[in-house]
């Protein structure tokens, strides 16, 4: 490795440094236990340079000794973009987003949706969670307050208690999958439709009641 490419190597760890610690902060200040989840989990970096499309390319070895890009792609920011071109996403009703892949498409996504539309993003591996924390910035999309985040195991009970405990939030009536795998897909699909059958036929019930209180 000649000596401009360890020069490279250096920056682009500590700009990633960097990068985590301004997304854990804003993490922190909406949901703190998946700040510290990203803050306690180790992860094996094992090639930090850059994609085709200037992004940073990571590859990771996960606890399994699997090794897996962020992003999936060499050119994972155009092909978010290009992903999100052709989406013909309707004006109304929430968004499940799956899986968080680099979140790449996270900004291009949240500028064709309308504000009061959320997004609610699962991600079912916590060092792909936290390799894109270190590659891609997203404290200003957290900040907004239309992201929520659901990481690790169990997502369809976390997204069933999210929704049961956050009665103002409609149930997302859309799913947009950033993975091109017929089985990652189906499986994030399984999640979404096992969390949002199991709400119960109350919700709305719920939500009324809660509005009487509030009047």
């Amino acid at each position: 490795m000649s000596r401009s490419e360890l020069t490279e190597a250096a920056n682009l760890a500590l700009a990633c440094e960097a990068r985590f610690r301004r997304n854990t902060a804003a993490l922190a200040r909406t949901a703190p236990d998946l700040a510290d989840l990203a803050r306690r989990t180790p992860v094996v970096v094992t090639y930090l340079g850059r994609a085709r499309d200037g992004a940073v390319a990571c590859r990771l070895e996960t606890a399994g000794g699997e090794r897996v890009w962020v992003g999936g792609t060499v050119v994972p920011r155009a092909a978010a973009r290009q992903m999100v071109r052709t989406l013909a996403l309707p004006a109304v009703g929430h968004v499940f987003l799956a899986p968080l892949n680099g979140a790449y498409c996270l900004a291009p996504l949240m500028a064709v949706t309308n504000p009061h539309q959320h997004l609610f993003v699962l991600e079912r591996d916590v060092d792909l969670f936290v390799g894109t924390l270190m590659v891609t910035e997203i404290w200003d999309a957290l900040d907004t307050g239309r992201v929520h985040l659901f990481v690790g195991e169990h997502l369809d009970r976390q997204l069933r208690e999210f929704l049961e405990t956050h009665p103002q939030y409609a149930v997302p009536e859309h799913l947009v999958t950033t993975s091109t795998r017929p089985e990652t897909v189906a499986a994030y699909r399984a999640v979404v439709n096992g969390a949002t059958a199991r709400v119960g036929p109350d919700w709305m019930n719920r939500l009324e009641r809660r509005l009487d209180d509030a009047a």
